[in-house]
């Protein structure tokens, strides 16, 4: 053991003395978020106490830091911006060069955002010059700016038709130019609306699209427009009025926003169909399938050739039935048809989904082809049937009878079916909720005299032949 000799730190021990220099260093700079901090939340208080004009200009050009909140809430609050995004703060924002490109960014982005066709909240001389602003900071292409239409008074039609013209999306259009916008804003949206509207005027409808499917997902029907018109409508009226051939894709979507105007679906038929002239619903009414009366019809038309009675009663029933359905006021029908006329029925329509038909189960050669469909007219229940079938109206539904009513009823026998009528709904003998004719004499007379009572908007007169109003109808139902 040495005890008199010199004691030697190792190299790597001194080299702790550079570690603690550079600790001391390091002390200031950690403090420096914090500081930072608390001036953004400073300056951040200011700006939401909304100051006067000459205020904020003066805070802009006495700190840099003060320029990056600013431009942070005109991106992202609307009431900042519509207060403070005017040409007097423009125009020193301009005049400072210590702006960082991050918030060069926030800003052009906030400012772009809010487009639309019909306030552009700088007059068009600042707008000139803030994009140039934009351009010598390197943030975009100015002259790229001017070829889209971004300067003119209406920044969203011009866009679209650039982008249209030169088979680009607008977001892809603003890219190009150096501007991003955010997928939530107000020109986003307006753009989106603006394409699909004037795509759906300029091009075929007759193959599978995209389109369908994102206007259902973003709902952009539900967008207003700056009119009293929802996007939803323009969309239905530039479908039909486009001469094109239609995919079923567009018909699917129409119906599953606007309902089918074939029946009074209450307020969503208000909603849509209600706001478009008459025109639109018969030529959309055109291009639907079948309805049900129309298959029902059809079935008993094809199965009564053979058949001298059936083919008797087939024209007044048709009109009948037909009637009801051209003055909408069927709110919901469903069909119960045996296997042989479905086949048929299938034969004629290959691709039409047959799963909304019930299947009706007949075990009798008696029975064969019998075909039953259902009427919701809201007060009144109709069920009509082919051969010998009585017409049924009730006036109000028992809640036993809704089971095959739905369409989760796939099968009933028909035995079942007219037990379910006959017991389960309202009382048969009560002549104020229950109405059953045979097809014989002056049925429809009768039953359309019970219909009226509950049922007083409609008009009687087309669901005659006109042999039978000229027989009976005019006689009752023509006023004096």
């Amino acid at each position: 053991m040495k005890v008199n000799c010199d004691f030697i730190l190792p190299k790597w021990e001194n080299n702790l003395l550079t570690w603690s220099n550079l600790k001391e260093k390091a002390r200031p700079s950690r403090v420096m978020p914090s500081d930072q901090k608390a001036s953004t939340n400073a300056y951040n208080h200011f700006f939401k106490g909304f100051p006067t004009i000459n205020k904020i200009k003066s805070v802009l050009r006495k700190n840099s830091d003060s320029i990056t909140v600013f431009c942070r809430l005109i991106h992202s609050d609307i009431d900042f911006y519509e207060k403070y995004f005017v040409d007097e703060i423009v125009e020193c924002i301009r005049e400072l060069n210590d702006i960082t490109k991050p918030s060069l960014r926030l800003l052009l982005r906030g400012y772009v955002n809010q487009f639309d066709n019909h306030t552009q909240k700088l007059n068009l001389e600042n707008k000139t010059k803030l994009f140039k602003f934009f351009h010598e900071k390197n943030l975009i292409d100015y002259s790229q700016i001017e070829k889209i239409g971004l300067l003119k008074s209406k920044p969203v039609k011009k866009v679209v038709s650039y982008s249209i013209k030169n088979s680009t999306k607008p977001i892809e259009t603003l890219k190009r130019c150096g501007i991003d916008i955010n997928w939530n804003s107000t020109f986003y949206k307006l753009l989106e609306t603006e394409f699909i509207l004037k795509w759906l005027k300029e091009n075929p409808l007759d193959a599978e699209q995209s389109f369908p499917t994102k206007i259902l997902d973003h709902k952009i029907y539900y967008r207003r427009l700056n009119n009293s018109l929802l996007a939803g409508h323009q969309i239905i009226k530039n479908i039909l009025d486009n001469e094109s051939e239609k995919h079923d894709s567009w018909i699917k979507m129409i119906l599953q926003f606007a309902g089918d105007p074939r029946t009074k679906e209450g307020r969503v038929y208000q909603k849509w169909w209600g706001a478009l002239e008459k025109k639109y619903l018969i030529t959309f009414k055109d291009l639907l399938p079948p309805s049900n009366i129309r298959l029902f019809l059809e079935a008993i038309k094809e199965f009564a050739v053979n058949n001298h009675n059936m083919n008797r009663m087939f024209p007044s029933r048709k009109v009948f039935l037909e009637g009801l359905e051209n003055q909408n006021l069927i709110v919901y029908s469903r069909l119960f048809l045996p296997k042989e006329v479905k086949n048929f029925i299938r034969e004629k329509y290959p691709t039409l989904d047959l799963t909304f038909i019930c299947n009706l189960v007949i075990k009798t050669q008696r029975e064969k082809n019998k075909s039953i469909i259902y009427l919701n007219l809201g007060e009144l229940h109709i069920f009509e049937g082919s051969h010998a079938f009585s017409i049924r109206v009730y006036r109000q539904s028992s809640p036993k009878s809704s089971h095959f009513i739905s369409p989760n009823c796939k099968n009933i026998e028909i035995t079942e079916l007219r037990n379910e009528l006959l017991y389960n709904l309202p009382d048969l003998n009560d002549s104020n909720s229950f109405k059953a004719e045979d097809h014989n004499g002056q049925w429809k007379l009768n039953v359309i005299q019970f219909m009226r009572e509950y049922l007083p908007e409609f008009h009687p007169k087309p669901l005659f032949t006109q042999y039978e109003w000229n027989r009976f109808g005019a006689k009752h139902f023509t006023k004096h």
